[in-house]
């Protein structure tokens, strides 16, 4: 009704809720904010655009079952097994990030990140 239809991007948990996404609008961009790398191929056959990994998921067996899902990887820096919060790695983390080639990342320090990704 508004054309706001291109510029949203729906966040899903859920294969399930992905499934019927798909089906009332197959155009739309969709996150999947899997709960387990095991969801990962679930949520490509159901052709997500992106995948998010936490952080602690990340190894190059998950970063490439990603990429081969046809889905962008999104990485969730922080949390759980770091040394900082959700949204706020170091300088050293980010690096370390960056080696896996990510197609984007999720941050809450958006100025600091600019920052250390300029000189990489």
């Amino acid at each position: 009704e508004y054309g706001y239809r291109d510029k949203v991007l729906f966040g899903i948990g859920e294969v399930r809720t992905l499934v019927t996404i798909r089906e009332r609008f197959p155009e739309a961009k969709v996150l999947g904010f899997i709960r387990d790398p095991e969801d990962i191929e679930a949520f490509g056959e159901q052709k997500v655009n992106f995948i998010r990994l936490w952080e602690r998921w990340l190894n190059p067996e998950n970063v490439r079952r990603v990429k081969e899902s046809g889905a962008e990887l999104w990485i969730m820096t922080g949390g759980p097994e770091t040394n900082y919060r959700v949204g706020r790695p170091d300088e050293e983390a980010l690096k370390r990030l960056m080696t896996f080639e990510p197609d984007g990342l999720l941050v809450n320090a958006i100025p600091f990140v600019k920052s250390v990704l300029a000189t990489l």
